[in-house]
């Protein structure tokens, strides 16, 4: 209808510009899809990228097998980022972490605003952080090849059997037949097909009703109670035995970031939670336990430097909550009535690790007032180490271990309970198992005087062979 109402000579000046636009839209579509084809050296007939959309920066990610899609900056072909990135021989690994890169000439700056700093920084910075507070001195050398060395396994078998009776008869008081029940107990029939959240919503749940029987009545009500897990991940277990002790505090201790967090899915959201992020070789038990934060001098977002935090005041206010949810969590009554200190797979040394930092804590002022229940699900034996674990002179009057090389061949046969297919070394690496844990319970009666420690099957091997969990409650004796 437009059309109609203009002269012939504006009809063809229209047609006209309407077609120059739809050839001009057409031209542009074809350039950007071009762009694409070349900026993707994986198609075919592109053995060597070319660069041809003008608005995006020249730099090509090798790794990543792409183009950088940042704009190039005004009057250059290259992004900010990379101006002054001539070759991958200008970038050097960052020296915090080098699993990122940084062009040389900028390495000072990129030093005082790297995200490693901040996060390594971020750690330092929470309540209860000690470095080191759980590890002891070297006190056996380690050989400097110990990672490239061969183990050697002549003669271990006979002498697994031999420590292994002799164990179960020095901590358990048992024969022959207690100690192949021992073994029976977690050599796994046939693989399981139990889905992965499953089999450990279960574990869960089993570990939790195994904390509600050992604890003493006495012990189970009030707030006094506070539950604390080392190797927390998402805090499921924690969260499963505070549903059974609703009125007591949790306190969750894990090295990495996680999503998904359990206790935010609470009806009561995170109130009386507190986690912190941290190894747990650097978590201060001991001061946690001492006299409660003052809360009128507790660190602001303010007293931070936020250089150490990349100038992120994002990261200093979190500091400031988490020194403000600490002390919150240590509320009258304290230090807690009971302790109860768990853990669900703790790998290798990280279980000794743990255990020790119970012992600092027993040397604390009112530590020995403190009621403990310890329940710790062992995995991943042969991830130990002789300085780490906690009972090294167990294995010496065994006859088993007598030097750091030593220990790494025998924790390396433990390996052998869920990697061999041969039945015999199956039940061989079971029983290399049973002796550090039998040497960890004997470790917890001597040095913290928890008489009962005990082993203790928490669920079938149709569901974990990992079915092992070390239990021990009395009050800590430093």
């Amino acid at each position: 209808r437009f059309l109609a109402l203009l002269s012939p000579s504006c009809q063809c000046l229209v047609l006209c510009c309407m077609l120059d636009e739809l050839s001009r839209s057409l031209a542009a579509y074809r350039h950007r899809s071009s762009a694409r084809t070349a900026r993707d050296p994986s198609l075919p007939g592109c053995p060597i990228p070319v660069q041809v959309d003008e608005f995006l920066c020249s730099f090509y990610h090798p790794k990543k097998k792409r183009w950088c899609r940042f704009k190039p900056a005004v009057g250059h072909a290259r992004c900010k980022t990379h101006l002054e990135q001539c070759s991958d021989a200008d970038r050097i690994p960052c020296p915090l972490d080098p699993r990122h890169t940084v062009n040389r000439l900028q390495l000072e700056q990129h030093l005082k605003l790297c995200t490693s700093s901040r996060d390594k920084n971020f750690v330092v910075l929470q309540p209860f952080y000690r470095e080191g507070a759980n590890c002891r001195s070297a006190e056996l050398e380690d050989s400097a090849d110990e990672d490239r060395r061969t183990p050697s396994y002549k003669g271990w078998p006979e002498r697994i059997e031999a420590a292994y009776a002799q164990a179960v008869a020095l901590v358990l008081g048992e024969g022959i037949d207690k100690a192949r029940a021992l073994i029976e107990l977690s050599l796994p029939e046939s693989a399981t097909e139990m889905g992965h959240a499953d089999k450990h919503g279960l574990q869960n749940e089993a570990l939790a009703q195994l904390v509600a029987e050992a604890l003493p009545s006495a012990c189970s009500a009030g707030r006094g109670a506070l539950v604390l897990e080392y190797g927390c991940g998402r805090g499921a277990l924690a969260l499963t035995i505070l549903e059974s002790f609703p009125a007591a505090r949790g306190l969750l201790i894990d090295r990495d970031t996680r999503r998904h967090k359990v206790e935010k899915r609470r009806e009561t959201g995170e109130d009386g939670i507190l986690r912190l992020r941290m190894d747990i070789s650097n978590f201060d038990l001991e001061a946690f336990l001492r006299s409660p934060l003052d809360i009128e001098r507790l660190p602001k977002a303010c007293d931070f430097d936020l250089l150490a935090l990349s100038k992120c005041t994002k990261t200093a206010n979190r500091l400031e909550e988490l020194w403000r949810r600490a002390a919150a969590l240590q509320v009258e009554p304290w230090p807690p009535s009971a302790l109860l200190a768990c853990a669900k797979h703790l790998c290798g040394s990280a279980t000794d690790i743990s255990l020790r930092s119970l012992a600092a804590a027993a040397s604390g002022a009112g530590a020995n007032d403190i009621d403990v229940l310890v329940c710790c699900a062992t995995c991943c034996h042969q991830r130990c180490d002789a300085n780490s674990y906690v009972n090294f002179p167990f294995l010496q009057s065994l006859g088993l271990c007598h030097s750091a090389e030593e220990f790494a061949d025998f924790a390396s046969t433990c390996g052998w309970a869920l990697g061999s297919l041969v039945a015999a070394q199956r039940r061989l690496g079971l029983m290399s198992k049973r002796i550090l844990d039998l040497g960890r319970i004997a470790w917890l009666r001597q040095e913290l005087g928890l008489t009962e420690a005990r082993l203790s099957c928490y669920i079938g091997k149709e569901v974990t062979p990992e079915n092992v969990a070390i239990i021990a409650t009395g009050r800590l004796r430093g």
